[in-house]
């Protein structure tokens, strides 16, 4: 019944008073008194649950796409807050941990091993991108 009311409001009264539709001001809502106190804490958890996987652990990829989907519904259909929010942290936390991997493969490994790794790493994150992350 109160999806029911809602609807109700945007299609009546929302409308009359141009007011902001009751899913966008929730979404406002939201970002402001939530997000906002809690962004950090949560970027830097995905940050580590994706280092995990990648060292091999076990992860609920559900959850991550969960909470990468939240960061994307937080922009209104427009991907401002992914971006600016979550990927401008990933990008080189990801760049730091394959430069590290990288030069620990090149002194341990011959060159033909450093490539199968490289490949296999490759992969590895277009799967991560496949099954969790925006593109």
């Amino acid at each position: 019944w109160m999806d029911r009311f809602f609807t109700y409001l945007d299609r009546y009264y929302v409308k009359l008073q141009s007011a902001e539709p009751l899913h966008d001001r929730g979404y406002s809502i939201f970002h402001q008194l939530v997000f906002e106190e809690c962004k950090k804490d949560t970027r830097n958890a995905l940050l580590r649950v994706i280092n995990l996987e990648r060292q091999g652990e076990h992860i609920d990829q559900d959850l991550v796409k969960g909470i990468i989907d939240m960061f994307i519904d937080l922009g209104l259909r427009n991907p401002n807050v992914y971006n600016t929010e979550f990927e401008e942290a990933f990008l080189p936390a990801t760049s730091d941990y394959f430069v590290r991997q990288a030069s620990g493969w090149l002194s341990e490994d011959s060159f033909p091993e450093y490539l199968r790794k490289a490949e296999v790493a490759l992969q590895a994150e277009e799967q991560r991108v496949t099954n969790y992350l925006h593109r």
